[in-house]
Protein backbone atom coordinates (compact mmCIF):
# COMPACT_ATOMS: atom_id res chain seq x y z
CA UNK A 1 0.00 0.00 0.00
CA UNK A 2 1.63 3.39 -1.07
CA UNK A 3 2.34 6.27 1.05
CA UNK A 4 -0.23 9.22 0.85
CA UNK A 5 1.10 12.16 -0.81
CA UNK A 6 1.92 14.90 1.35
CA UNK A 7 1.10 18.90 0.32
CA UNK A 8 4.39 21.27 0.74
CA UNK A 9 3.04 22.75 3.96
CA UNK A 10 2.54 19.04 5.68
CA UNK A 11 5.92 17.83 4.65
CA UNK A 12 6.93 21.01 6.20
CA UNK A 13 5.40 20.71 9.05
CA UNK A 14 6.10 16.72 9.41
CA UNK A 15 10.00 17.63 9.27
CA UNK A 16 10.12 20.60 11.43
CA UNK A 17 7.98 18.18 14.15
CA UNK A 18 10.72 15.78 13.86
CA UNK A 19 13.54 17.47 14.08
CA UNK A 20 12.09 19.75 16.98
CA UNK A 21 11.90 16.29 18.76
CA UNK A 22 14.84 15.59 17.69
CA UNK A 23 16.29 18.21 19.07
CA UNK A 24 14.35 17.71 22.41
CA UNK A 25 16.15 14.54 22.89
CA UNK A 26 18.89 15.03 22.04
CA UNK A 27 19.55 17.85 24.66
CA UNK A 28 17.42 15.72 27.12
CA UNK A 29 20.23 12.91 26.52
CA UNK A 30 22.80 15.79 27.23
CA UNK A 31 21.37 16.98 30.28
CA UNK A 32 21.63 13.11 31.73
CA UNK A 33 24.84 12.41 30.60
CA UNK A 34 26.29 15.83 31.92
CA UNK A 35 24.27 15.18 35.40
CA UNK A 36 25.64 11.51 35.66
CA UNK A 37 29.20 13.15 34.90
CA UNK A 38 28.88 15.20 37.45
CA UNK A 39 27.54 12.98 39.73
CA UNK A 40 30.61 11.04 39.57
CA UNK A 41 33.17 13.26 39.92
CA UNK A 42 31.44 14.66 43.31
CA UNK A 43 31.52 11.03 44.14
CA UNK A 44 35.33 10.43 43.28
CA UNK A 45 36.20 14.34 44.85
CA UNK A 46 34.48 12.91 48.29
CA UNK A 47 36.24 10.30 48.26
CA UNK A 48 39.70 12.16 47.81
CA UNK A 49 38.75 14.53 50.80
CA UNK A 50 37.93 11.97 52.81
Amino acid sequence: MPLPQLSPAQATDLVVSHLLNRARATASRLAHQRLAAETVLTEHCRIIMY
